[in-house]
């Protein structure tokens, strides 16, 4: 990041500059991204792990808020279709962990 203008800028390269989602760090500071990244491949074995965790945790967030608003509700497609979305990719980061 750099100041220019008075206004706080990202610089042109680094996590989040190309449009994806940070849903959270690893330990040891690398960015899991909410789609599938080409960073996830340099992952550990236990960055995987952590990456699932998070995606899990996701999943279950908007099954629970898809599960609140009922299959009535406008947006309960929405919240269930990115519950299925985190769990399948949870399970894609488990397969490739410890």
């Amino acid at each position: 990041m750099r100041i220019q203008g008075g206004q706080i800028r990202k610089d042109a390269k680094g996590e989040g500059t190309r449009g994806g989602v940070i849903i959270g760090h690893t330990r040891s500071g690398k960015a899991v991204y909410a789609s599938h990244n080409e960073a996830h491949n340099k992952f550990t074995p236990g960055e995987h792990g952590e990456a699932a965790r998070m995606h899990s945790r996701l999943g279950h967030k908007y099954f629970k808020k898809a599960q609140d608003l009922g299959p009535d509700h406008p947006d309960f497609d929405k919240h269930a279709n990115k519950s299925t979305y985190h769990f399948n990719r949870a399970m894609a980061h488990s397969k490739k962990a410890e």
